[in-house]
């Protein structure tokens, strides 16, 4: 069939007609606003005036990215380091006035992130439901999900990334439903733009693609000029990608396949990797909302569903969902924030499923059903408050943790993910004053991380933002962009020899082999009352010689 059909197209499907909103329509859509405003508002306060965390390993990671620009990264696309380096740009005064950091301006993009994605659900539910009310219904319920509430106040590559995939949901159901011709040029784009930010985004297209296949009515849009358009302009986001791996060795490329084992023989299989999946998501959509996902999927199976707007539903959520199953195979697991893009849709779904059940004829289920609905979306928001501050909450969990062991010496940071978000300022301080003693003696310290994480870090929060450099590669630490960032330690060790180092490492690290002396000068220790949440030593190696071969330097 050729793309000449796209215009039998158009007359087969009738052309939705401009209508005045309704006066109803109007208020939920005011109160629509207000909701995303307002959130965005309150997590900008609260960042300003009241957040305790230091910023995410990953957040850091990015920002040394955005102090280097370039068109692609070790790891990731782009568009990260893009977004943080112009908010620095723009906001980074005011943070600095305000928090003594660019941090606010590094997270402004991510509160604003999270309610352009609230938006894309309330929008994607309207038009389904073809109820405004049911849309804001939906945003309320999503407003209270602890993963999205997180994803929406740390900038990572999740932030972009689920904006991008929500609003391409809304574009290109305008355009399929409602022959809104602009929605695929704008869902090429949006692809494209998700693509810079993180690599799932390509999972979207051949998701519609079968939801176009397998939708006999819709099948021959697969041919048409609006599709390949949108995959056309979609592709453009691989451009700058695909050149800079041509340029470094398709070195993205090798890191991906280490994650799922792709040494290792297709029988080699972690059955407990997919059962370790399964309960991460479970865990992380508190249980009911995983339920409503996994119950809605099942009912509106495309097997058993003709309606096509459920349908396009269910194709951009269950496919991505089982494709980082079949991932967990092959690994432990993978990260439990890997299939968040499947739950967009899924959820709008999820949610035409807990519709239908409460117009149910059976009144005792109905009210179970919605007091568990409240009771779900109570706890979801009391986990969020509890997240963004978890003093009050870690002697309960001290009661829950294991003793300390040799080789788990901070049992609390099992039980509490905001651990790994405090103390590097306190590492920072400890550094700095180590920095200052050895300026004192006539030296000027070269700084380095033993971890791929406390680069960032330890280079955000000094006040005069020096290089630290990360030396973990030899010591077993896994590569990252600091190996390619020359010169440095590893690779150039001649244009270091002979320099004094303040070495940081989160364990008893072996300096000997590479310095001439070494002397282990300080232990830091960030608490929370009785709780250590986090600890490093800090060496000082003298006289710097180079790496030997790995195998004579471990942890």
């Amino acid at each position: 069939m050729s793309i000449d059909l796209a215009p039998r197209l158009v007359r087969t499907f009738p052309r939705s007609r401009v209508r005045r909103v309704p006066a109803v329509a109007r208020k939920y859509r005011t109160a629509a606003l207000a909701v995303l405003f307002g959130v965005a508002l309150l997590r900008i306060v609260f960042l300003a005036k009241w957040c305790r965390f230091d910023l995410s390993p990953d957040e850091a990671h990015y920002w040394e990215w955005s102090r280097r620009l370039d068109w692609s990264y070790y790891s990731k696309g782009p568009l990260v380091a893009w977004i943080m380096r112009l908010s620095c740009e723009i906001f980074g005064g005011l943070s600095d006035s305000l928090v003594g950091s660019p941090m606010l301006a590094i997270r402004i993009p991510s509160t604003i992130f999270g309610s352009l994605t609230l938006g894309s659900i309330y929008v994607l539910t309207s038009r389904i439901f073809r109820s405004e009310g049911w849309g804001l219904a939906a945003l309320m319920m999503a407003a209270t999900w602890p993963l999205f509430n997180v994803g929406a106040l740390l900038m990572t590559i999740d932030a972009p990334f689920i904006c991008c995939w929500g609003w391409t949901l809304v574009a290109v159901h305008s355009a399929v439903f409602d022959r809104w011709r602009w929605g695929w040029p704008i869902a090429g784009v949006l692809i494209a733009l998700g693509f810079l930010a993180k690599y799932t985004m390509v999972l979207w297209i051949p998701s519609f693609a079968l939801f176009l296949l397998f939708t006999p009515r819709y099948r021959p849009l697969l041919w048409s000029r609006d599709f390949w358009t949108m995959c056309v302009l979609a592709a453009c986001g691989a451009v700058p990608v695909v050149v800079w791996n041509i340029q470094h060795g398709w070195i993205t490329l090798l890191h991906a396949a280490s994650h799922v084992s792709a040494n290792r023989p297709l029988t080699h299989l972690h059955w407990m990797g997919l059962l370790t999946y399964v309960g991460a998501q479970f865990g992380i959509l508190l249980g009911m909302w995983f339920y409503a996902w996994a119950f809605a999927m099942f009912r509106h199976r495309p097997t058993i569903e003709s309606r096509p707007e459920l349908r396009f539903l269910w194709f951009l959520s269950a496919p991505t969902f089982l494709f980082f199953a079949a991932f967990s195979l092959k690994n432990d697991g993978g990260e439990a924030n890997w299939p968040i893009a499947a739950y967009l849709s899924g959820m709008v779904l999820a949610v035409w499923w807990m519709k239908n059940e409460w117009e149910l004829p059976r009144p005792t289920y109905v009210k179970f059903a919605k007091a568990t609905t409240a009771f779900f979306c109570v706890l979801g928001l009391t986990m969020t408050l509890a997240l963004y501050d978890m003093r009050w909450l870690r002697p309960l969990l001290g009661v829950f943790a294991p003793a300390p062991t040799a080789k788990h010496t901070m049992p609390i940071r099992r039980l509490d993910p905001t651990c790994r978000l405090e103390g590097w300022r306190t590492l920072a301080k400890s550094v700095d004053e180590v920095r200052q003693q050895l300026r004192t003696d006539g030296c000027e310290p070269a700084i380095a991380g033993a971890n791929w994480f406390i680069p960032g870090e330890v280079a955000f929060f000094l006040r005069d933002h020096p290089t630290v450099y990360a030396v973990g590669v030899p010591l077993g630490d896994r590569e990252s962009q600091f190996s390619l960032w020359r010169p440095n330690p590893v690779s150039d060790p001649e244009a270091f020899r002979g320099q004094t180092f303040i070495l940081i490492g989160m364990g008893q690290t072996k300096w000997e082999p590479v310095f001439e002396s070494v002397e282990l000068v300080r232990h830091v220790e960030h608490c929370d009352g009785e709780f250590v949440l986090s600890s490093w030593n800090i060496w000082v190696g003298r006289g710097f010689k180079g790496f030997p071969p790995p195998s004579q330097v471990a942890y």
